[in-house]
């Protein structure tokens, strides 16, 4: 396949499946206004995998209660229906792309990278006091998938490249993707959340965590993934194809308006949840 744009390279991607009937039935028990917590524990506990998959994301590092948490309904409490939904949609993307080939990409180290990404991105936004920090965590699972529409769409031009780059990777491969393409996996990834309808501070985070500039009004959306992701290469949590660490502009990190505390702070987090983050993600994390 010749790709004339990145909109035209995910023009027939199918869309992305939707989240699970119980989060759909927890939406109507919302709508109603009458539901209790335990109303909507009981309606959570009727899909068993979302069930354990809740209890053990509230149990874990990635959330850090003080205390363990025994029931559904206080896990709904407190991780929140809308943040739940979030995390499901970070998982639906991740299965989205399960057929990717094994000689194309090591999915698993992908995949190692992207959660260590999101990770890094919610701890950031925590510091910043970020509203929803359950956000850029998904932003920062997804922020390469891109580069798998590129395995997806065109197998044998993304393997050409990737072997060309491997052999000569004196600039940052979405520099050289921009000049194989035409355009880089930001802007792919872009389109195909702007096509599954995707929240706009998202589709910015995503599609320009290189080149946050150019957010404009989601500027420091895609400065906290571009920020995340420069911590992540330099940990070396996974790899997503990239040979050496991307660069950041100083002006990316002065927009966080964070101390330098705060990036010492991301790297211990993101550290000491990366394990424990990665076994609920994926089914056989080593």
């Amino acid at each position: 396949m010749c790709a004339k744009s990145a909109e035209h390279l995910i023009r027939d991607l199918p869309a992305l499946s939707s989240l699970p009937a119980v989060v759909e039935e927890l939406e109507r028990a919302l709508d109603s206004g009458e539901a209790s917590m335990a109303d909507l524990g009981e309606i959570v506990k009727k899909d068993t995998d979302l069930t354990a998959r809740l209890l053990r994301l509230a149990n874990s590092s990635f959330y850090g209660f003080p205390k363990g948490v025994e029931t559904v309904a206080e896990a709904l409490a407190l991780i929140g229906i809308e943040q739940m939904k979030q995390l499901l949609t970070g998982s639906s993307v991740m299965e989205y792309f399960h057929n990717i080939p094994s000689d194309a990409v090591n999915m698993r180290s992908f995949w190692k990278h992207s959660i260590a990404t999101g990770i890094a991105a919610k701890v950031l936004a925590v510091q910043r006091k970020a509203p929803d920090p359950e956000l850029y965590f998904v932003a920062g699972l997804i922020h390469d998938i891109g580069r798998l529409v590129f395995y997806l769409r065109m197998p044998e031009e993304a393997a050409r490249v990737l072997e060309c780059y491997s052999r000569n990777p004196d600039i940052p491969l979405y520099e050289y993707e921009k000049q194989s393409y035409g355009f880089d996996h930001g802007e792919v990834a872009g389109e195909l959340l702007k096509k599954w309808d995707f929240p706009n501070s998202l589709i910015h985070a995503v599609k320009y965590h290189h080149r946050p500039a150019l957010a404009e009004v989601y500027y420091t959306h895609a400065a906290v993934i571009s920020v995340a992701d420069f911590i992540v290469h330099g940990l070396d949590f996974g790899n997503s194809g990239e040979t050496f660490v991307p660069p950041i502009s100083s002006d990316t990190w002065d927009r966080l308006d964070l101390p330098m505390s705060a990036l010492r702070n991301t790297i211990k987090e993101t550290s000491s949840q990366f394990e424990d983050t990665v076994g609920l993600f994926l089914r056989n994390p080593t």
